[in-house]
């Protein structure tokens, strides 16, 4: 069960922003470091893939979730992920298929500099 105190901190960390709040999210830090149960954004980071993937084991996942809860950087980041996934995948669902025509040549010129030294590296 949790303390007055613990309910307080956790309370207060909720929604921090490093660029709004910068006390509130230096204290979210500490409490994520400082009180069981709680995961830092570093650790929130190392757990993003495999908890979208959905192989995250329940009790690792539990905590990724209670983070998500708290921090809004976080919630922000995975988001971002999210979006970045969704975008890939319809981006790929036809890989033979003509390009859309609002991808910015510097993008396709980028990707194909990639493929390039790819291919170099191969042999």
């Amino acid at each position: 069960m949790k303390t007055a105190f613990a309910r307080f901190a956790l309370k207060f960390a909720r929604g921090h922003d490093v660029r709004t709040a910068p006390l509130r999210h230096r204290w979210a830090g500490w409490v994520f470091r400082n009180f069981p149960g709680q995961i830092s954004c570093a650790q929130f980071e190392q757990f993003l893939m495999d908890y979208h993937e959905g192989s995250l084991p329940p009790g690792q996942a539990k905590l990724f979730e209670g983070h998500l809860a708290l921090c809004g950087q976080c919630r922000a980041s995975y988001q971002g992920y999210r979006t970045s996934i969704e975008l890939g995948q319809r981006l790929f669902a036809d890989a033979d298929g003509p390009l859309p025509d609002d991808v910015p040549d510097h993008m396709v010129a980028a990707v194909l500099d990639v493929l390039k030294a790819g291919e170099g590296n191969a042999r």
